[in-house]
Formats: C-alpha cells, sequence, structure tokens
C-alpha cells in the first residue's frame, strides 16, 4: 500500500520538474540580450543639362539688289533656345552658290555630370516631318548641294560624309563647370553641272546637339 502511495507523488513530482524546465526555457529565451543599429541613408541623383549659347555668326546671302552680301556678328552672348534659326537669317533670306551660312556656339556643362556631345542634322520636308536621308529619291538638288560641317577643337567634320545618319561627335568630354567650342559651317556648293536644278527649291533641317553622360575618366598617357 505505501508503494502505490509513493508512486503518484512521484509522478507529480516529475510532472512539477518538468514544468519548471518549460518555465526556465521559455524564461531564458525572453532573457537573451538585444541590440541593433540602424544606418540612415539618403541618395540623390546627379544632373544633366546642357546650355547653349551662340557667340557669333554669319550669313552670305542675295541682297535686295541679287548680289551676295556678308553679315557677321562677333561677341554674342544669346541663348540658343531663344533663337528662330541658328544663322539668324532674315525673313525672306534666299541663298544661292557660294552662299555660306556660319554660327559658332559654346556648349555649357552647369550641372554636375560629365559628357560627351554630338551634333546631328535633321532633314525636313515642308510640313515638319523627317526625311530619310539615305533615300536619294526624297532629297532635292539644293539639298545635294548643301555642304554641311562641324569644326571643333578636333578639327573639322562634313556632316553629310562622315555618316548616314549626319551625326558628328564632338571632341574630348565637357566636365563639370566647362565649356566647349564648336562651329556649324553650311555652304552652296558651286558646282555648275547642278546648280540650275536647285533654282527655287527649299530645304527645311534641324540642327541638333546631344548630350551623354560619360562615366569613366579619360586615361591619360604619361
Amino acid at each position: 500500500m505505501e508503494r502505490r502511495r509513493r508512486r503518484p507523488k512521484a509522478i507529480i513530482m516529475a510532472l512539477v520538474v518538468i514544468v519548471l524546465c518549460m518555465s526556465l526555457i521559455v524564461g531564458g529565451t525572453f532573457a537573451l540580450f538585444t541590440d541593433k543599429v540602424t544606418l540612415n541613408n539618403h541618395l540623390q541623383a546627379g544632373t544633366l543639362k546642357i546650355t547653349l549659347i551662340r557667340t557669333a555668326h554669319s550669313y552670305k546671302i542675295l541682297d535686295r539688289d541679287g548680289y551676295l552680301a556678308t553679315t557677321a556678328v562677333s561677341g554674342e552672348e544669346v541663348d540658343a533656345e531663344t533663337l528662330d534659326n541658328a544663322f539668324d537669317l532674315p525673313d525672306g533670306a534666299l541663298i544661292a552658290p557660294q552662299s555660306e551660312l556660319s554660327a559658332t556656339f559654346k556648349i555649357q556643362n552647369k550641372d554636375t555630370v560629365a559628357f560627351s556631345y554630338s551634333v546631328s542634322l535633321v532633314v525636313k520636308d515642308s510640313e515638319g516631318e523627317e526625311i530619310d536621308t539615305t533615300d536619294p529619291e526624297l532629297l532635292n538638288a539644293l539639298h545635294e548641294q548643301l555642304r554641311v560641317e562641324l569644326t571643333d577643337l578636333s578639327g573639322t567634320h562634313y556632316l553629310n560624309e562622315s555618316s548616314e545618319d549626319l551625326t558628328v561627335d564632338g571632341g574630348s568630354p565637357v566636365t563639370v563647370g566647362q565649356t566647349a567650342t564648336f562651329t556649324v559651317t553650311i555652304t552652296f556648293i558651286d558646282d555648275t553641272a547642278i546648280n540650275n536644278l536647285a533654282q527655287g527649291q527649299n530645304a527645311y533641317f534641324d540642327i541638333v546637339v546631344s548630350a551623354t553622360q560619360v562615366t569613366d575618366r579619360p586615361t591619360v598617357n604619361p
């Protein structure tokens, strides 16, 4: 009888021990030390926006008497975005063989990203739609007599001979706070074989200056 009485007590004691152990395990879990460090971050993107200023221009066009006359302006500072046309041609201006139009621009980097630039000639029709210059049937005789060139520190490049898309890359990248200068010149080539074919015709085009971010500093040769 005494053994039977002790057995339930032993079971109860075992259960008490198990409960205590579990409470110790749970209590131990919540008693662990913790800590954390928060690092606050802020990122801001740089900006790329070119500023294009015309510093000089000239044009050699027909005057009221039918002669070729030259007008030249230098030392100017005109924001290109305010121009009606790159060469400041007067209304009703007419060109002829040996006419020449020229405009000098400086492209400024006033933002925070170094960039390279390119100059493109976008030929259009009278409705303002872009013309595919690789299709000779879309170009008239006047288009064919206009030679367009870009001159910068790296030399002179002919837009209508260097590439099919009429784009020429500029010289060295323009870094923050720096300026690059280039001149666009259009010459009416005097070609007696086709001069007469261009009489009375029109040519429409845009000069587009584009900038692209440069990520790597150029390697300087020792």
